[in-house]
């Protein structure tokens, strides 16, 4: 796989690419770390159910980007795409969250 310029970690965001950084790849993705810690955390760590709804609200507004404009092989997303894919995972899984959290504040 071709990593992106600027890739961030995917438990701490930060930026990948250095002597230390790993690449995990299982049969459903690829995922970067800035180091050896960050993965095994990363891989030993579960999402608890509210992580996990929030996780996949962010993958529903993705696919609509994708839909959106026309593209389904995210190897062929430019730079521009590809930044714009994972704003829209990460902004869809924050607002969720932010939903969740909103609707447990008991006043």
């Amino acid at each position: 796989m071709t990593t992106l310029p600027g890739y961030p970690c995917a438990v701490c965001r930060r930026a990948t690419g250095g002597p230390e950084s790993v690449t995990v790849t299982t049969d459903k993705a690829h995922h970067r770390f800035c180091c050896l810690d960050c993965a095994r955390l990363h891989m030993t760590r579960k999402l608890d159910p509210d992580e996990t709804a929030a996780a996949l609200k962010g993958g529903e507004a993705a696919g609509a980007y994708l839909d959106r404009i026309g593209k389904s092989d995210l190897a062929a997303l430019s730079e521009r795409e590809w930044a714009e894919f994972c704003g829209t995972l990460y902004a869809g899984a924050c607002a969720e969250l932010r939903r969740v959290a909103d609707d447990a504040i008991p006043f």
